[in-house]
């Protein structure tokens, strides 16, 4: 069977805050992965499922636009 894989997006152009998780750990449902900041605002991504983290795209202090890829999960 193929493992499902999932990119999560910026919900909005902001700024990376804080990174929770690296590549190749495993996660949990609802578990935080990054802080995303705009207009003086902290949005949470967190996963949509248990699983483990693929790749992550932007660094701490990286600028993203909205709908840029953050992570790969699998």
């Amino acid at each position: 069977m193929a493992q499902k894989q999932q990119a999560l997006i910026a919900p909005m152009a902001g700024t990376i805050v804080k990174v929770y998780v690296q590549e190749g750990e495993e996660v949990q449902a609802q578990q935080t992965l990054v802080i995303l900041t705009a207009m003086k605002m902290e949005h949470a991504v967190t996963a949509p499922y248990n699983g483990k983290i693929k790749r992550i795209h932007p660094r701490e202090g990286e600028v993203v636009k909205g709908g840029a890829v953050l992570l790969e999960m699998e």
